[in-house]
């Protein structure tokens, strides 16, 4: 898949400019604040229906607008497609070629991206909430009934929380059993998806980055994964109704899950240095995108923002060339340096100078 054009309207600093990329290393040059990074969350707006940066749509309005308007064009199994994504403080249209589409959520799957971005560091650092959305997107790009079951379950819970503040015993019973048929889903993917991630993971960080200490990823499912899970989990719900009835809330399920990083079979929050974190998520990063490339049969585009910050020298040159065997990079950079780019892009304050082209792609 090749993302060929991108064009922003009113979106952060860009009152209106259109890029056009190439095969190969596309980088993105400029100051801090220039608008090299809000070009990266563009493309993952449109990937995902989300910011990395924010939750409010709000804040991608360029000040002084009422509106912004993106419209990206890639080619997809040979075909040219489009996307065009408008909000104006209360509506939001999406349109994927002469679809409109219901919701943001509907653009999982569409136009497949991996994003690596400093803010990957709350992934060992912050909260399990961080990880639960990294491993929601990871597989809602490639599985819609995981995003179905998930919208389904927390539906539910809403309204099995609501009847337990109103201690309304006689009424959890089908809420429970819909939040109990998805969770079995939802935990089974996600622990599945933990097991490709590591087979992945392990072989890309010493090839890479470092031929003797080995990262993983460990599955922590707030209830353990029995034979019998569907009905483990309505028993436990049973179980807990007096606790929740206290409490107002439901204590188990997907809601409650976790992912522990682990460096040498030690929690690398706690152990870890600095480097190897980041050679953690560079290598889970990278092996997110050997997974989904495989999955949809097509190398997809692989986006890094603020390049330098991620490694030391000696790993960001075993970086770049991992990079160079992919079919489209997007790197953001305040200095291109040694990067080998097939495109180079100069922002200066929401404007883009000409592309420069230093190299033809292979």
């Amino acid at each position: 898949m090749i993302i060929r054009s991108l064009l922003l309207r009113n979106f952060r600093n860009y009152a209106g400019e259109k890029f056009t990329f190439s095969e190969g290393i596309n980088v993105i040059r400029g100051d801090n604040g220039a608008g090299k990074t809000n070009l990266i969350e563009a493309i993952y707006l449109l990937t995902t229906g989300r910011s990395f940066r924010t939750s409010k749509y709000t804040d991608l309005i360029k000040e002084g607008e009422s509106s912004f308007y993106l419209e990206i064009l890639f080619t997809k199994n040979g075909i040219d497609q489009t996307l065009k994504m408008g909000f104006d403080k209360n509506e939001k249209k999406i349109t994927y070629n002469a679809t409109s589409l219901p919701s943001f959520a509907s653009l999982l799957g569409i136009m497949p991206t991996v994003l690596f971005s400093p803010k990957d560091l709350c992934l060992i650092m912050g909260s399990p909430q961080e990880r639960r959305k990294f491993l929601n997107l990871d597989i809602g790009q490639r599985d819609p009934l995981y995003m179905h079951h998930l919208i389904r379950f927390y539906r539910a819970m809403k309204q099995r929380n609501t009847l337990l503040k109103l201690k309304q015993t006689a009424s959890l019973d089908p809420f429970e059993a819909i939040m109990a048929a998805s969770s079995v889903y939802i935990m089974q993917k996600r622990n599945e998806e933990i097991d490709k991630l590591n087979d992945a993971i392990i072989p890309i960080s010493k090839a890479l980055f470092d031929t003797t200490r080995e990262y993983t990823l460990e599955y922590k499912p707030s209830i353990s994964l029995e034979t019998d899970l569907q009905q483990a989990i309505l028993s436990i719900y049973k179980k807990n109704r007096e606790k929740e009835f206290i409490l107002k809330s439901t204590l188990i399920g997907p809601h409650r899950d976790d992912i522990l990083f682990t460096f040498q079979d030690k929690e690398a929050k706690s152990f870890a240095s600095e480097g190897q974190k980041r050679i953690l998520l560079s290598s889970l990063r990278l092996a997110q995108h050997q997974i989904t490339s495989k999955f949809f049969s097509m190398d997809i585009p692989f986006c890094i923002d603020d390049f330098e910050i991620h490694l030391d020298p000696s790993r960001n040159e075993s970086l770049l060339k991992e990079l160079s065997t992919l079919k489209q990079v997007f790197v953001s950079t305040p200095s291109a340096g040694n990067i080998v780019a097939t495109k180079t892009f100069e922002i200066h304050d929401g404007k883009a100078k000409e592309p420069i082209e230093t190299m033809s792609p292979s």
